[in-house]
């Protein structure tokens, strides 16, 4: 008896260790209404920021979206005639035992500077 409470703990364990996965659920494009041509303006760099959320039984997580655009703003530490252009959002969703679930965005921009 004791030997199959083991056997069944066991396998247990063994299926939910493979139940855990990742999965990359898209790529989102924003338009700002930045109009570039190549004379008015040059790169400067690409700045990118993640934030994430956390789900217990899919509840009581946030929305990392706007928090990693905020960041984003923040971080991009814009001079005068800059701004942020070609946005993007890309998102992953990983889950643990099909019990906690984790969301993760990264928001990336490229910064330009106007002539």
């Amino acid at each position: 008896m004791k030997r199959k409470i083991i056997l069944a703990l066991v396998t247990i364990a063994i299926t939910l260790g493979f139940t855990s996965c990742a999965t990359f659920s898209g790529l989102d494009t924003i338009s700002n209404n930045t109009i570039l041509n190549a004379a008015n303006f040059e790169y400067v760099k690409t700045v990118r920021e993640q934030a994430s959320t956390t789900y217990f039984l899919g509840l009581f997580g946030g929305k990392p979206e706007q928090k990693a655009i905020d960041r984003l703003r923040i971080s991009a530490k814009l001079q005068p005639n800059q701004a942020l252009t070609n946005y993007s959002i890309t998102k992953s969703f990983t889950t643990f035992f099909g019990i906690i679930s984790v969301k993760t965005v990264t928001a990336t921009a490229d910064i330009v500077q106007f002539k």
